[in-house]
């Protein structure tokens, strides 16, 4: 019951929780082998933070996303575009 969008990679024996969401339009997600993504994680590869303060003048960032292996995270977790 993951929602999955664009470039997403995932190593082997990860575990991906229901209710997540792997947005990788804006760069790509790698995520790398044995971790835990719990349920309710959100993973963005872009944000539209500027874009919005400037009245639309800027542009959307847009960075990629890496999780090495053996990783947990957390239930509800936020990871931003940019986050290695």
């Amino acid at each position: 019951s993951a929602a999955v969008f664009g470039e997403v990679s995932v190593g082997a024996a990860t575990w991906i929780g229901p209710n997540t969401l792997l947005d990788g339009s804006g760069g790509g997600i790698e995520i790398g082998a044995h971790c835990s993504i719990s349920s309710g994680v959100h993973i963005y590869t872009h944000d539209t933070v500027l874009w919005a303060l400037s009245g639309g003048r800027c542009q959307r960032r847009e960075d990629s996303v890496r999780i090495g292996d053996c990783v947990y995270i957390g239930s509800q977790s936020v990871i931003a575009a940019g986050v290695t």
